[in-house]
């Protein structure tokens, strides 16, 4: 394991980085590996492999046929410098790492001079929580905010805050994860040596950088997801950790380490199941991906494409430990889809010659001419998985025409695998649906040209029913018949000017919009007729204040695949809360600022009923009958306001918790201010 306060090296030959080395004096990253060295300053030098003719690949006979396994690192190596030649040497690098379970250091569970102070969960006046919408109830996705109830859980730069919320008159700090100290006493330093006719000398040290990209919370458990990596060491590829947390004190309790940048990641139950990636050629060399620390075992990667990256979906029972994990050799993934048994849909959308199209078995002399086909059309790979922490499996995948834009873009109901493409990334030719089964995604059905010279902004797949928004200058909101997998069909559409981002469903016969017209955000009522076509009901527009001259208005909402996690539905009060930030000006005024557009709906109307004021505000959540505005970004608004509680009956401001990282400030600004007097309280 990891030894606090140990110093690892980083050679550089003149002005060139060589290796990531360790000094003879101290332990290698995980027990049960030691340091290389050499005799002539403590460091590994790697010269470049000598090329092979050939490499070795064979059909994965652990994935039925599926894809292409190799026998080891060398043979995936030298088939990454057939296809995608790297420059430079290729250093050997260690990775990170502690067993699950295994003691870690307990710093950076609380800021320094703070004492963690355990939720006295009392004050919640109803047992009604939660957040930002999901694609598929039940599975949570990863976001920068979370509640359980009672906490509520902000991703701040490199730190994880937890703010007491209830009861809402008297929130204050719990405690404060820090990522930057937990990486720094977990992996210690890294000295950065030069190495010349005169020997080697130090220059400098560098630490890793880290930050908080997501969070998970259960009934006795926070997960942090946290991006480690290591700013001007270029021969250290990023890894995402996954650390779990104590409930009452922040204190890491355990962590996994898996290669690669999060991509994305969901919860089910005591299952996390997240996907990170990592270049196959990074800075001049081909990596080994690991987990634990440790190369990841070659039986478990399938090639499925140009091995341009590595894919590695890691299941993660945050209960008892166990993790399993696969990992795919192909095109970057562009969105990750999972539903309640287990299943996850991964899509890797690129150009048609970057991709191996799949075949019952191939020749290893037939891998490289396959993945250099010369291509018609751009094509997405679908990949779908069987994850559990007891294993995951590649089960299927197949090509798309054209290209997967976001997870909305795919689902399973049934025993059918629906997916949405537009024909090329950007400039959307063709709007498709494709329909496979989810026993091995065969092709079941299909609808070509549903819009032509149009891109797709929303989807939502409603039982036997897909209502889609394609934009290029209005917004054709097309209610398509799925009864028929084999012959899906178009039973009608509505024109509008401007767009909906997302459409999410507020009750069986009422949907809602959020998108843009003009300036504006604009948020749409939709109801359901009996034909399965919709009828706007009502519109509410926002661009800024009334007074303030000529505004332009923009929502996280509006984020492309992700933005629905910005907007919160409460179902039991009628309520949406949708973010919003604003610039506006005119000829002496120039101001900006931000908040929450509170409405209420009804099955005839949708109101307006106020505006939550918060600078830089990107989630909302509700606990009872309070709900909160989270705006992790607000000291670049000149505000440390982090967390803002209100009242749900009047829309008035109960109390603010202030606490955020202003570079500018020089430091942690973490006081509790009453509602009106900020900092109030010390």
């Amino acid at each position: 394991m990891y030894r606090r306060g140990e110093t690892r090296t980083l050679v550089l030959l003149g002005a060139l980085v060589v290796t990531l080395t360790l000094l003879a004096s101290t332990v290698y990253l995980l027990e049960t590996r030691q340091p290389q060295t050499t005799s002539g300053g403590g460091g590994i030098y790697v010269t470049q492999p000598t090329p092979k003719q050939e490499f070795n690949a064979t059909p994965n006979p652990a994935q039925a046929g599926i894809g292409v396994s190799f026998t080891s690192w060398d043979d995936i190596k030298q088939l990454i410098e057939t296809l995608n030649p790297v420059r430079g040497g290729a250093p050997v690098f260690p990775g990170g790492g502690v067993p699950v379970g295994a003691p870690v250091p307990a710093a950076g569970g609380v800021p320094v001079n703070q004492t963690a102070i355990p939720s006295s969960g009392e004050g919640a006046s109803s047992g009604a929580y939660g957040g930002g919408e999901v694609q598929v109830q039940g599975i949570f996705e990863l976001d920068v905010t979370a509640t359980d109830g009672y906490m509520i859980y902000v991703a701040v730069g490199d730190s994880l805050v937890a703010v007491d919320g209830q009861p809402p008159e008297d929130m204050n700090l719990s405690w404060v994860f820090n990522s930057s100290a937990f990486a720094k006493a977990v992996v210690g330093d890294v000295e950065v040596l030069v190495s010349d006719a005169t020997g080697n000398r130090t220059v400098g040290y560098i630490s890793p950088t880290t930050s908080v990209s997501g969070v998970f919370t259960t009934d006795d458990k926070v997960i942090a997801v946290v991006q480690v990596y290591w700013s001007g060491a270029t021969l250290i590829p990023p890894e995402t950790w996954l650390v779990s947390l104590d409930k009452a004190t922040g204190t890491p309790q355990a962590f996994l380490p898996v290669s690669g940048y999060v991509m994305d990641a969901r919860l089910y139950e005591d299952t996390l199941a997240v996907v990170s990636t990592l270049p196959t050629t990074y800075n001049g060399m081909v990596p080994i991906p690991r987990i634990m620390g440790v190369e990841a075992n070659v039986s478990n990667v399938a090639l499925v494409g140009n091995p341009t990256t590595y894919t590695m979906l890691t299941s993660y029972n945050i209960t008892s430990g166990d993790f399993s994990y696969l990992i795919l050799l192909g095109p970057n993934p562009s969105a990750m889809y999972m539903d309640t048994e287990g299943h996850i849909l991964l899509s890797m959308p690129k150009p048609a010659y970057s991709l191996l199209r799949p075949v019952p078995a191939i020749e290893p002399g037939d891998v490289v001419a396959a993945i250099e086909q010369e291509p018609e059309n751009p094509e997405t790979l679908i990949a779908l998985y069987n994850a559990s922490p007891e294993g995951v499996s590649l089960q299927a995948y197949t090509m798309v025409p054209g290209i997967v834009m976001s997870q909305w873009m795919m689902d399973i109901t049934g025993d059918e695998v629906r997916v949405i493409t537009q024909s090329q990334p950007w400039i959307g030719q063709e709007v498709s649906l494709y329909i496979y089964s989810l026993g091995d995604l065969s092709p079941i059905g299909n609808l070509t040209s549903i819009a032509v010279n149009e891109n797709v902004h929303a989807a939502l797949f409603m039982g036997d029913t897909l209502y889609l928004v394609t934009f290029r200058q209005t917004d054709p909101l097309f209610a398509i018949d799925l009864s028929d997998p084999a012959h899906p069909s178009v039973i009608g559409f509505l024109e509008a000017p401007g767009f909906d981002e997302f459409i999410l469903p507020l009750e069986d016969n009422l949907l809602v919009g959020i998108g843009r017209e003009g300036r504006s955000v604009r948020v749409t009522l939709y109801s359901i007729n009996d034909n399965r076509t919709v009828t706007p009901l009502d519109r509410i527009f926002f661009s800024g204040p009334s007074d303030a001259g000529q505004c332009y208005s923009w929502s996280p909402a509006l984020e492309r695949g992700v933005g629905h996690r910005a907007v919160t539905i409460y179902r039991d009060e009628s309520m949406i809360f949708v973010p919003v930030t604003y610039e506006c000006y005119s000829s002496n005024y120039w101001g900006r600022g931000g908040g929450v557009l509170v409405a209420g709906y009804t099955d005839e109307n949708l109101e307006l009923l106020g505006f939550a004021s918060h600078p830089a505000v990107a989630r909302t959540l509700y606990i009872g009958d309070t709900f909160y505005t989270v705006a992790p970004g607000a000291c670049y608004y000149g505000d440390t306001s982090l967390v803002k509680a209100w009242s749900i009956a009047s829309l008035d401001l109960i109390s603010e918790y202030n606490y955020t990282f202003c570079p500018e400030m020089g430091g942690y600004v973490a006081y509790v201010g009453e509602a009106g007097v900020p900092g109030a309280g010390g």
